[in-house]
């Protein structure tokens, strides 16, 4: 059996070409320092795994218990993680009502509300909303880049 760490740091275990989630599956069960007995990194963990795996449902289910147990999380990067999710599923409405959440409760860097921004023009050009699309391109970090931030975003659409 061989360990490996993913692009995102997450830890799995590679047998025979399959993958398993043995590592975040031990820390959901139980983890004694939990207020409620589960923890909130473990489901992180694995839903960024199966997400890295092109799992989106099975992530958002963990990013959402995450959620449930630690409305606190709001504040971090999962509200973005499961919008993530739903872009790639190309739920566009659903991937824009998370992105919301995202830049409404980030306690993060202003990069991140920038990142959040861009992510959520994305989804709103792909739904037809140019002006609400360009709006938000000009509050992300496509401001950053030289030109116009609506033109950038155009650029960057893969549809």
């Amino acid at each position: 059996m061989k360990s490996a760490v993913n692009s995102r740091g997450s830890i799995y275990s590679e047998t025979e070409g399959s993958i398993c989630l043995k590592y975040p599956n031990r820390v959901i069960k139980l983890d004694s320092n939990s207020i409620r007995g589960y923890s909130l990194e473990g489901y992180r963990y694995r839903g960024m795994i199966f997400q890295d795996e092109k799992k989106y449902e099975l992530a958002i289910n963990d990013f959402k218990k995450a959620l449930k147990l630690y409305p606190i999380a709001e504040k971090g990067e999962i509200p973005s993680y499961i919008g993530d999710c739903y872009y790639q599923l190309k739920n566009y409405k659903e991937a824009i009502l998370w992105y919301t959440v995202f830049i409404d409760k980030n306690d993060m860097s202003p990069e991140a509300t920038e990142g959040g921004y861009r992510n959520r023009a994305e989804a709103k050009y792909l739904l037809g909303d140019k002006k609400g699309a360009c709006e938000d391109a000009k509050k992300s970090d496509l401001i950053e880049e030289v030109g116009d931030p609506c033109e950038k975003l155009k650029n960057t659409i893969k549809k």
